[in-house]
């Protein structure tokens, strides 16, 4: 879609008017950044200048500018000048991807420029030399302008004020910043995320385990955009069960319209955030926001889209906490390349919280765990355990049961769950403690030969030391080798029961009715 040069009085294009609208409307990092640059005086007559004035008076007063603005438009008399209710209708209705805005622009600016130097040099008196310096500087900015990179320079580190971080989950989810929550599909990552909605709404995240009084705040608003699961039959549900305050819980419902992907809907999430100012933004799952143009398998393409959701964390102040499966892949390698779609996605976030099912419980046990596999932005955090079951017979879907933080280390839940995939379970807690209360019952026996003989049964080597733990087993030196022995009375550990040392939130009675 090309954007030509008007001649011979003919008007500017459709194009070149939506390629104007779209960029008004993406964001206000947009609007600056061309602002910068165009003087209304170098704006060649028709069409899109007197657009562009409209939407400029309305940022000059205040005002909003969004769609709805836009169709506001349309009833104004002056719209007459420049094509009418039917040209302002047909912007609205015919957008253009922000993705591919920028180049358009680039041309509109560069020949509103241009033709602003052709009409300095045709002056009778001649140019004026100030005015032709500031074209020629302003027409070689365009392109890094529109590559968001104007303005870069190098300055001096020791000029840089430091900042602290500021956590809405210490040490696991930042504000202001971008967290993913992976795992296994099924496993009931949702289910922690709304547990972690319904704790802002009621001001309660400063209870979760390994928080601290820092992370006390008052009660805030959550926004969550799903493409997965029904707003009334599943979200809403599973929001009461959990306690949120729903009038305080924002859901992007599409109907019969566009879903809001990215990155070609970051203008709409800024002012919907720059209005509601949520202080968590649930994103379920990932994959599911972004552009269809977008390649998610593509690392750059990822980053890309990524890139203004980190921006706009770090603007407001908000988690931006987007959840993402692993793909089925039976192939051995680190747990990061099994994210789904690009390794990108676990790449480009400061923090990664990997949830998976204990590996020392049974199969079908409500157990998971939370471990924070990667953090740009600070120390690590333990392990946290927690249960996903009905508390009651009238509960329709799980609730959250938090244990509390565990020694248990994080390489060995990794390694584990690794092992595993594609290959069983690799040995359950209850079979690694049947398995040492037999092979030692006759007496100490070699570690090397019970770590082989474990293994050859299937048990991981990070299973048999916790059933080590829970059977009060010893390991002892002799003549340089390490045995290990059942002690003689020794009581076993009681298994963690499935009862959440925190109380999940109960819902108010009666709740107020909010629409989806």
């Amino acid at each position: 879609m090309a954007v030509n040069r008007p001649e011979n009085g003919q008007e500017w294009s459709d194009a070149g008017d939506r390629v104007i609208a779209v960029t008004m409307l993406a964001s206000r990092d947009v609007r600056e950044r061309i602002t910068e640059v165009v003087d209304p005086g170098d704006q060649p007559p028709g069409p899109a200048y007197g657009f562009w004035r409209m939407m400029r008076d309305r940022i000059d007063r205040g005002e909003a500018v969004d769609v709805e603005a836009l169709l506001a438009l349309a009833r104004l008399p002056e719209v007459e000048a420049f094509g009418g209710r039917a040209k302002i209708l047909d912007l609205a209705l015919l957008p253009v991807l922000v993705s591919s805005a920028p180049t358009h622009v680039h041309q509109l600016l560069e020949l509103a420029i241009t033709e602003a130097m052709f009409a300095e040099l045709s002056r009778p008196q001649g140019p004026r030399t100030d005015r032709m310096t500031r074209l020629t500087e302003r027409l070689a900015g365009i392109p890094a302008l529109m590559s968001g990179t104007t303005g870069g320079q190098w300055i001096s580190v020791s000029d840089i004020d430091p900042e602290e971080v500021s956590w809405l989950w210490r040490h696991r989810i930042p504000l202001g910043s971008l967290t993913i929550i992976c795992g296994d599909a099924g496993l009931g990552k949702s289910l922690l995320t709304i547990e972690l909605a319904a704790r802002v709404t009621r001001g309660q995240m400063h209870v979760l385990p390994g928080q601290t009084d820092a992370e006390r705040a008052e009660p805030a608003t959550v926004a969550i955009i799903t493409t997965e699961d029904s707003l009334a039959v599943t979200v809403r549900p599973r929001l009461e069960q959990a306690g949120a305050d729903l009038t305080r819980v924002k859901v992007w419902s599409a109907g019969d319209g566009e879903d809001l992907t990215f990155p070609s809907g970051i203008g709409r999430l800024r002012q919907f955030c720059e209005r509601e100012r949520p202080r968590l933004l649930i994103l379920d799952p990932l994959t599911g926001v972004i552009d269809s143009g977008i390649d998610s398998h593509k690392d750059q393409d990822i980053r890309r889209a990524l890139k203004p959701l980190y921006g706009l964390a770090a603007e407001i102040g908000a988690s931006i906490t987007g959840i993402s499966h692993l793909n089925k892949s039976t192939a051995s390698g680190p747990w990061n390349y099994r994210v789904m779609g690009s390794v990108g996605i676990a790449a480009a976030a400061p923090s990664v919280l990997f949830f998976t099912r204990d590996p020392d419980e049974p199969e079908d046990s409500p157990a998971r765990i939370v471990s924070l596999t990667k953090s740009n932005l600070g120390p690590p955090a333990k392990v946290v355990e927690l249960t996903l079951a009905k508390r009651a017979e009238s509960q329709v879907h799980p609730t959250v049961g938090w244990r509390g933080e565990s020694e248990r280390s994080i390489a060995s839940i990794l390694t584990t769950s690794e092992a595993s995939n594609g290959k069983g379970r690799g040995g359950n807690l209850e079979e690694a403690e049947d398995f040492l209360r037999e092979y030692l019952a006759e007496g100490a026996r070699g570690t090397l030969a019970v770590e082989s003989e474990a293994k050859n049964g299937g048990i991981t080597e990070a299973t048999l030391k916790r059933a080590k733990e829970r059977i009060g087993a010893r390991a002892f030196q002799q003549n340089r080798t390490w045995f290990w022995e059942l002690p003689s009375g020794a009581q076993v550990n009681e298994p963690l029961r499935n009862e959440p040392a925190l109380e999940p939130l109960r819902a108010p009675e009666p709740h107020p009715e909010v629409q989806s």
